[in-house]
């Protein structure tokens, strides 16, 4: 299936898994099997959130397991994973995915719940209204938002 994207075949073709090679894909991801963002295969979470997860049943399935979690916890700025990784073009694919994902949840009922229930939204919200909010003398730890913070980090990308 991957193999089939990189020659040139666009991602929708990847909505034609059949249940064996979505688990496999899965697996593929070792979002299932590690928390550690380092270990995950980002090539294959992009397989999924441009293709498979895109159809309602599969998002619903997938929902049942830790890989939404997973990921949506990654993305918190609370974690400092995502928010704090450099800003450079080889962090830039967790923007990409971090996207996907949204987009992916917000196709259904369900997944926008899942998505509001979250903390990533409540946290990247708090965050921003932090800014507003008045100016102290350099950014506090807990300001991920703050422009010095986010001229040299991934902060920016949300």
């Amino acid at each position: 299936l991957y193999k089939r994207e990189r020659e040139g075949l666009p991602f929708h073709m990847a909505l034609l898994v059949d249940d064996s090679q979505l688990k496999l894909l899965l697996s593929e991801s070792h979002i299932l099997a590690t928390k550690d963002f380092t270990r995950w295969n980002t090539e294959r979470v992009l397989v999924l959130v441009r293709g498979p997860l895109r159809d309602h049943p599969r998002t619903l399935e997938v929902l049942k397991t830790k890989f939404f979690k997973r990921l949506l916890s990654f993305l918190r700025p609370s974690k400092r994973l995502f928010c704090e990784m450099p800003y450079k073009e080889e962090h830039f694919v967790w923007s990409v995915i971090g996207c996907q994902v949204i987009d992916c949840l917000l196709l259904s009922a369900e997944g926008t719940q899942y998505l509001d229930q979250s903390r990533l939204l409540a946290e990247v919200n708090a965050g921003l209204e932090a800014e507003l909010g008045p100016q102290g003398d350099g950014p506090p730890p807990g300001r991920v938002f703050h422009r010095e913070r986010i001229a040299h980090s991934m902060a920016r990308a949300y």
